[in-house]
């Protein structure tokens, strides 16, 4: 068997199962542990500020950029360092690019255990396979995980603006956080404008006939849309992910096959709308009030990329603590993990929804129309 035959045979019948179960094993590590990752960097961000603060003399250069980055030749050798660099709107600081390090390793064992089994199995190949074939399909392997990196990265620096270290950092115009390969690509985590786009303007791209660009197009994520009023329009096919919505109101509105995955809802007045076959996993909705409102054939649930079908996975439950639903539909939605905790329910329709791990108060379970199978796979508490 020369080379190439024996590397797609290998690829095909071992690492490719070897792939499938590190895969496994890393989603259930990062949801236990997607508390310690988030902590981790904001451990990182508040010592890259506290280094500026201690180094800049109160000279008050304002920061533009915070960059995350990892080396993919560290990742090759089993080290997992991320730099954290801040720069002004050059590029440097006083000259000087200003950086520290955070160690990663413990979120990294499934990748470290894939390539010691991808070594044992590519031994019986000896003369034909090389280290290098084994780097090649780590890398991609570590690269299927961006995903998780960057949500729960978003999810961290989703409310910055509460942490003290932000509110008192010198920061330009615009001040974005990115995650991503050292001097290489990297995606957005977080952007704050001194100058927020009006309301009028944002829901003039939202309301627009949708085409086949506007679900990979960037430009209404991470924004800022708090308190603004939705009346009687629709949305269709809009990416808006990772946007705040915190107090927003949508009252007789069509919200249909957009990704709202990472949305806060928080506190939200939703009321006669229809939010249908949507993404919403890593989502919040704690507080908020929902009234005669479908949200039937979305994703909310915890569950990881498989087959495609999935830009990100769910990580973070999706919470309706402390929310009022009165009439509100979840048919055939996908609820796994979520959390009712605390919520008023009444008439809420969980028809052919997944119920997988979902959180319930057992005061409540008396009052919802749940199958036996969807019984048996709650949790109450």
């Amino acid at each position: 068997m020369n080379r190439a035959k024996a590397l797609a045979y290998f690829k095909e019948n071992h690492a490719l199962r070897l792939c499938e179960e590190a895969l496994e094993e890393f989603h259930s590590l990062i949801l236990k542990k997607r508390d310690e990752y988030t902590d981790k960097l904001l451990q990182g961000f508040t010592m890259i500020t506290a280094l500026m603060d201690n180094e800049m003399n109160n000279n008050q250069i304002p920061i533009v950029y915070i960059n995350f980055s990892y080396l993919l030749t560290h990742i090759l050798d089993g080290q997992y360092i991320w730099y954290i660099t801040a720069q002004d709107e050059n590029g440097y600081l006083d000259e000087l690019e200003r950086s520290v390090t955070i160690e990663m390793s413990e979120f990294f064992t499934p990748l470290e255990k894939l390539e010691e089994n991808l070594k044992k199995e590519s031994s019986k190949y000896m003369d034909t396979l090389t280290d290098a074939d084994i780097e090649a399909i780590k890398l991609a392997f570590f690269k299927s995980l961006l995903p998780y990196l960057y949500t729960g990265a978003i999810k961290a620096f989703q409310k910055i603006e509460e942490i003290e270290s932000y509110k008192i950092l010198p920061k330009g115009d615009v001040f974005v956080i990115m995650l991503g390969e050292y001097m290489g690509e990297g995606q957005l985590i977080f952007a704050a404008a001194n100058k927020n786009t009006p309301e009028e303007q944002i829901k003039e791209l939202l309301y627009k006939e949708a085409d086949d660009e506007d679900l990979k197009n960037q430009i209404l994520t991470h924004g800022n849309y708090s308190g603004f009023q939705f009346e009687s329009e629709s949305i269709v096919c809009k990416n808006i992910a990772f946007s705040s919505l915190i107090k927003v109101r949508f009252e007789k509105m069509d919200v249909l096959f957009c990704n709202l995955m990472g949305t806060d809802f928080s506190n939200a007045f939703i009321q006669s709308t229809s939010i249908n076959g949507c993404t919403l996993c890593n989502s919040d909705f704690s507080n908020a009030s929902l009234t005669d409102t479908h949200i039937v054939g979305c994703n909310l649930g915890l569950g990881r990329i498989k087959d495609g079908t999935r830009t990100t996975p769910g990580i973070y439950p999706v919470s309706f603590q402390g929310a009022s639903l009165t009439s509100v539909s979840f048919e055939s939605s996908d609820l796994r993990g979520s959390d009712f905790r605390g919520a008023s329910l009444n008439e809420v329709d969980f028809s052919d929804a997944i119920l997988n791990g979902v959180y319930f108060d057992k005061s409540s379970i008396g009052e919802l129309r749940l199958s036996e199978h969807q019984k048996r796979v709650i949790c109450t508490v």
